[in-house]
């Protein structure tokens, strides 16, 4: 991502290091509600985004969106811990969350080819906001569906994301080095039913 990316704020009537803080201290007293395994994460549409800057992230995204959506696998090998923060209002990885793996080409069908793909979270960010230590994190907004593997279900749920009373949908904050994640913001629906159709970007240009 380009150096210039904006600092961004995805939770009007909040204060974001204070959830932050918040949740990293129910981690350490293991005070969360384990959900299951993050499989996926579906986005909508931002003119913030990487992606809509033209360039190759835009190159990327673009061909991608045309079979999948604006979407990111972590898949059940590799899939995060999701669980809710106290009170349910956003969620946290308390085991941690690191950078999608390389996943099969959703293209290959079409491109008749055999061949893996990076998914690199920075294509997908509006910017970066700072923790209170410093740190900083991707934004990845506005979240419409994770897909979750529950722990001894035999079925899959499906978090969804809808607009607060700011317009606020939920936003992934993710820092891979540091392996952190939380997502914030917006509300937070825990369900059985699928996301429906996903949104192409640039279709809207």
């Amino acid at each position: 991502m380009a150096a210039a990316a904006p600092a961004v704020n995805v939770n009007s009537g909040n204060n974001l290091t204070d959830i932050i803080e918040r949740n990293r201290e129910s981690v350490r007293t293991r005070r969360y509600e384990t959900i299951g395994k993050m499989l996926n994460i579906m986005l909508g549409p931002d003119d913030s985004a990487e992606y809509m800057r033209g360039g190759d992230a835009h190159a990327r995204v673009s061909r991608l969106s045309k079979v999948q959506g604006i979407q990111i696998d972590w898949g059940q090998d590799r899939g995060p811990v999701l669980a809710w923060a106290p009170g349910r209002s956003n969620c946290t990885f308390p085991f941690g969350i690191d950078a999608p793996p390389r996943i099969k080409n959703p293209l290959n069908h079409i491109e008749k080819t055999n061949n893996t793909i990076s998914q690199n979270l920075e294509d997908y960010a509006s910017g970066f906001i700072a923790g209170r230590d410093g740190s900083k994190f991707l934004v990845l907004q506005p979240v419409l569906y994770i897909g979750v593997w529950p722990f001894g279900v035999p079925s899959l749920f499906t978090v969804l994301g809808h607009p607060d009373q700011f317009g606020k949908y939920p936003a992934l904050l993710i820092n891979t080095k540091k392996r952190e994640g939380h997502i914030v913001g917006g509300i937070l629906e825990l369900t059985t039913s699928r996301a429906g159709s996903s949104s192409v970007p640039w279709n809207r240009r």
